[in-house]
């Protein structure tokens, strides 16, 4: 994320919300960081499922701190 131009907005693939939320404070990282969450997506249940047993997100990323985030899961 080091590389994200200000304007720039970073992809991560991660495992489930809670799991990435609440455990991992992923959150407080990224705003340590000066990186805040635009959006939440969640992926097909069938993505890798059959392959890992694990759901995923992607985590939108960026430079700039937004009132609300879009949150699709």
């Amino acid at each position: 994320m080091k590389m994200l131009s200000d304007n720039g907005i970073g992809i991560c693939f991660l495992p489930t919300y809670f799991r990435t939320f609440e455990i991992s404070k992923f959150r407080e990282i990224l705003n340590d960081n000066d990186l805040f969450i635009e959006a939440i997506l969640k992926t097909p249940e069938s993505l890798l499922r059959k392959v890992t047993g694990i759901e995923t997100l992607f985590v939108l990323v960026s430079k700039t701190k937004r009132k609300k985030n879009l949150l699709l899961i």
